[in-house]
């Protein structure tokens, strides 16, 4: 039988802690007041303070303390590679690499004294801790896109690099250690200020045994708060804790997260593919689909900036190819600046006036207000539920930038219109209809007999009653051609939005800096009638509603499930397969010349593998398993183009490898998609 998650590891550590003697506690309280003594007393440029200042800013007129990094060793170093202290050094004869204080092949007694410590601490005695003093200037912080930038094309450029993988407890100071073993918690967690983090994510990281830390001066395991929007803030290496996780990617939310986005990002697709800016694309190709056209413009008084000659010529193309011969075209105004809905306008645009400079030019100047907009293309023929439109908020998570790892709730969550769908000009405005799911109380109580309200109301996508409600019907169509679209849209975007913010991700692990950086996307979806899904926005605030909207969306346990997949509770089932994973990583990185981190991001791949449940899954990299020519083969799509193989990094390469070689820990996927996986690895 597959081993079920246990709480073996919890009361194996609550049985040592009840051992303790107080002779044993006294002698070791005496040890570490002892070190601390001579760690504080320490004169030289490499000192290292474990109080805290290691937490906090200095305060005006003095000189920061230089902070060091405790940081676990890696379980997965390859053969001829030392372990080391969160970057590997190869120790072999033919290493070039440079020796310095960051790369001590013997730390001095002061280091190697906490290294004791902490192998004295029950519980933390299978880790091997050490000390790095890393250089901490702030110059060549990154700020900003950067699509100049240049990333190594080989392997060997990755050599400098630390990994940005879990690995925990990811402890900082002696004092942090001590307090977290003696509250029985093998991982802290701390939260934001916001409603859904206070009460949705800390009874979560609470429910899998977390212990909150509160105080400004102790670091934490996992942090999940507002994403990050000062590429600054990832070089705080007195907030930051090795090996923790933090809920923020450097620069992703302005790629992929403002009004202008997508459309932004779809531009830079178009200027891969030599594709014109101002035209339609051409017919029939897979590329740049990923949401459909938009157009930014901004109205000053009586002067309105926009490309109206571009929107005017695109809207002719929407007619000529207009197979249902509707007599408009509908446009979704929206504020770049809004959230939720808000300041949305819905316009129906006729052929009449497309026909010409001025009546293009006279109807836009009667629709756009006073501000900054977003004009976007509405999907006049889009599938239904039941004759309802729809859209899907997905949830997807990236787990790392480079190499990139995607990861996808295996349903959508429905928000479905109460009221029938009708694209006739008479309702181009009714936004009960067109964008308000599942509706507002006006939307609920009319007495118009397009509005019906649906029960049952779906709340998953991976079930019989969604596929025998679509239009078109079938669980083939939307599972082998409609939710195909979803994984190569996310993973398209990706691969754009990561061009311009890559360095930012580089540069963190260049420092030295070593914790586990992921982002919580919540893309919107529309599909028409043929099946192709189309971004509408991403929203990247974060937000988990947990079960506030029940009725509707019953959500809170693919939650808990995500907060698992990326290892806030440190990965409890490796323990089953551990040796043998790092026999067979030893064995692929001795021919494949790894660069001394990526044993780590192989591993960190396999822990988010084995500990999936409730549907996740990876998008992300895969297997290319299917043709180009099938909606499940977009891996195929990437590797087969150009254009698309070129955003490739060399580890992103090199992950592909590993994949091939197929192997993973014995598991099965049960009925609810969660993996369990065999004791006898």
């Amino acid at each position: 039988m597959p081993a079920q998650p246990s709480s073996s590891s919890t009361s194996r550590q609550s049985s040592v802690t009840k051992s303790w003697m107080p002779k044993q506690a006294v002698l070791l309280s005496t040890v570490l007041a002892a070190v601390l003594l001579v760690i504080l007393t320490m004169r030289n440029a490499s000192s290292v303070a474990l109080t805290k200042s290691l937490f906090l800013p200095p305060k005006p007129g003095m000189a920061a303390v230089t902070p060091a990094q405790i940081s676990v060793s890696s379980e997965y170093a390859p053969s001829g590679q030392r372990k080391g202290t969160g970057s590997y050094e190869n120790t072999s004869a033919a290493s070039t690499r440079p020796t310095n204080a960051s790369h001590r092949k013997q730390p001095p007694a002061p280091e190697r004294e906490i290294n004791a410590v902490f192998t004295a601490l029950p519980g933390l005695a299978d880790q091997s801790v050490a000390l790095e003093i890393n250089d901490t200037s702030d110059a060549s912080i990154p700020t900003g896109e950067n699509y100049e930038y240049s990333a190594p094309r080989s392997l060997a450029g990755y050599s400098r690099f630390v990994d940005g993988a879990s690995g925990g407890p990811a402890v900082i100071g002696v004092q942090q250690a001590l307090a977290a073993h003696r509250r029985n918690c093998a991982h802290s967690f701390r939260v934001g200020d916001r409603g859904d983090m206070k009460d949705v994510m800390r009874p979560i990281f609470k429910g899998l045994r977390l212990c909150e830390v509160r105080e400004a001066d102790q670091a934490a395991d996992v942090q999940w708060t507002r994403p990050w929007a000062d590429p600054v803030a990832f070089f705080r290496r007195n907030a930051i804790a090795v090996g923790s996780i933090v809920n923020s990617i450097g620069g992703l939310p302005q790629q992929v997260g403002v009004k202008p986005s997508l459309a932004s990002l779809q531009l830079q697709c178009f200027k891969r593919f030599g594709y014109h800016p101002l035209k339609a694309l051409p017919p029939g190709t897979p590329h740049c689909q990923f949401t459909k056209r938009a157009f930014q413009l901004e109205r000053s008084g009586d002067n309105l900036q926009m490309q109206y000659r571009a929107f005017r010529n695109y809207n002719m193309h929407l007619f000529k190819a207009n197979a249902s011969q509707l007599p408009h075209q509908i446009w979704i105004l929206k504020s770049r600046n809004g959230f939720n809905q808000v300041g949305i306008h819905m316009y129906s645009l006729p052929l009449s006036d497309v026909e010409s400079d001025q009546s293009m030019s006279r109807w836009l100047s009667q629709r756009v207000p006073q501000g900054e907009w977003v004009f976007q293309e509405y999907i006049m023929s889009p599938m239904t539920f039941k004759g309802h439109k729809f859209d899907l908020r997905v949830w997807s998570i990236v787990t790392s930038l480079d190499p990139l790892r995607m990861h996808l709730l295996g349903t959508g969550i429905p928000k479905v219109s109460s009221w029938r769908y009708k694209n006739d000009p008479e309702y181009a405005k009714n936004q009960c209809i067109h964008v308000l799911f599942p509706g507002t109380s006006e939307c609920y109580f009319s007495k118009n007999p397009l509005a019906e309200i649906l029960k049952p109301y779906p709340q998953r996508t991976d079930e019989a009653f969604w596929y025998e409600n679509m239009d078109p019907v079938g669980e083939s169509f939307w599972r082998n051609r409609a939710w195909p679209t979803v994984e190569h849209r996310l993973s398209e975007l990706m691969l754009l939005a990561r061009d311009a913010i890559l360095h930012i991700d580089h540069q963190i692990k260049r420092k030295g800096l070593r914790y586990k950086r992921v982002f919580f996307l919540q893309p919107d979806f529309v599909f028409d009638s043929e099946g192709n899904g189309h971004m509408v926005e991403v929203n990247t605030n974060g937000y988990m509603i947990g079960n506030l909207h029940s009725a509707f969306f019953n959500v809170y346990d693919f939650q808990v499930a995500v907060v698992k997949l990326m290892g806030a509770h440190g990965y409890p089932k490796k323990r089953l397969y551990k040796e043998k994973l790092r026999l067979k990583i030893s064995a692929f990185c001795k021919s494949h010349s790894c660069p001394g981190a990526f044993p780590r991001e192989i591993a960190e791949l396999v822990h988010e593998e084995m500990h999936a449940s409730l549907g996740w899954y990876r998008i992300f990299p895969r297997v290319a398993d299917y043709p180009a020519s099938d909606a499940r083969g977009y891996m195929n799509k990437f590797l087969s183009t150009p254009e698309w193989r070129s955003s490739f990094t060399p580890l992103d390469e090199l992950m592909l490898k590993w994949l091939e070689t197929r192997w993973w820990p014995k598991h099965v996927r049960d009925s609810n998609n969660t993996v369990h996986v065999y004791a006898d690895n």
